[in-house]
């Protein structure tokens, strides 16, 4: 029986350590200085990095598979750490044809009311190493540095450990 617990207990803590590597595996991200972006959201505003530069800043990217993922980041994130932090999302378009881009983008301004981030090169998702058919996490601090990053399907595990990597850095 005691070799039994002692078996279970070894195979949950390899379990998480294998969780907490997948989540990270963009870990070459962290401690490089946020990507310097401008660009565009659904309604033609114009957005770049320097907005958000010196806050701490959450980002989620999502392409178009991926995008049913991102509320299941976004509101356990804001319900834990509130107005300490900005949000910004991105939606990746860059294999949307030249010719389709304004119906696309109204498409999104039909859908969603609040700024959406549209990367057209793709640019912020190559360098942020973006993962296809998830929403992917970055957390970039008040320096300006990558702190964490996380893709997945924002099952309450994954959002958890975002939740405590992000507090550490905010001093929570």
């Amino acid at each position: 029986m005691k070799l039994c617990r002692a078996a279970l207990a070894a195979i949950t803590v390899i379990t998480t350590l294998a969780a907490a590597l997948i989540l990270t595996a963009s870990s070459a991200l962290v401690g490089k200085q946020a990507y310097g972006f401008t660009v565009e959201d659904q309604f033609k505003k114009e957005w770049s990095w320097e907005t958000f530069k010196g806050k701490p800043v959450v980002i989620v990217l999502a392409d178009r598979a991926g995008r049913e993922y991102s509320e299941k980041w976004v509101q356990p994130l804001r319900s834990s750490l509130g107005a300490k932090v900005e949000y910004v999302a991105f939606a990746d378009v860059s294999s949307v044809p030249g010719l389709l881009k304004g119906f696309i983008r109204g498409k999104i301004r039909d859908s969603y009311q609040h700024p959406l981030l549209l990367d057209w090169e793709g640019d912020v998702f190559k360098y942020y190493e973006c993962r296809d058919g998830v929403a992917n996490v970055v957390f970039i601090d008040k320096n300006n540095t990558v702190r964490y990053t996380a893709s997945g399907k924002g099952e309450s595990a994954e959002v958890d450990v975002a939740v405590k990597e992000i507090s550490r850095y905010l001093g929570n």
